[in-house]
């Protein structure tokens, strides 16, 4: 016996709810699988010209000393730096011993609101150095961590 028009009908209404259910069960489910996550917080990126200053400013440096000028490359140290040897001690281990370094192969490496690292890597050589960097009154000074003029750092 065939059931009656009133039973196939419930029936399928019920058949209909639960898979409707299951459907909006589904998409409530998978509703925030799509979504990006919330962004992180950092820093703003540094802006181009702050890039290039950086990077500029190690150039400067390095043409400067190779002109023998190492009043003007003392005074491009930062303070703590300067405070650390005298004009003439600098001045002596700048002719003591001159680097050469590819100008085309230099590489910001880190930068943040005051403080940079920037590699240059020596001419004909794959050895790179890093300079630190200190932003101080506006404008990029090198620190002289440790190393000669020419190598203030030594390995980034």
């Amino acid at each position: 016996m065939l059931p009656s028009a009133a039973t196939v009908n419930a029936r399928l209404q019920l058949r209909c709810g639960v898979l409707a259910g299951l459907l909006v069960a589904a998409l409530v489910a998978t509703a925030g699988c799509h979504r990006n996550p919330p962004p992180s917080p950092t820093l703003p990126a540094p802006l181009p010209a702050d890039l290039a200053a950086a990077r500029d400013t190690v150039i400067n440096y390095l043409t400067v000393l190779d002109h023998g000028d190492y009043e003007r490359a003392f005074s491009m140290l930062t303070h703590e730096s300067r405070t650390k040897m005298t004009l003439t001690e600098f001045s002596a281990a700048g002719k003591a011993g001159k680097t050469d370094y590819a100008e085309d192969k230099v590489q910001v490496e880190r930068i943040d609101a005051a403080h940079a690292l920037v590699s240059m890597q020596l001419y004909e050589d794959p050895a790179v150095h890093g300079f630190r960097l200190t932003l101080a009154n506006g404008a990029w000074q090198i620190e002289m961590v440790s190393g000669t003029p020419y190598s203030p750092e030594g390995q980034p």
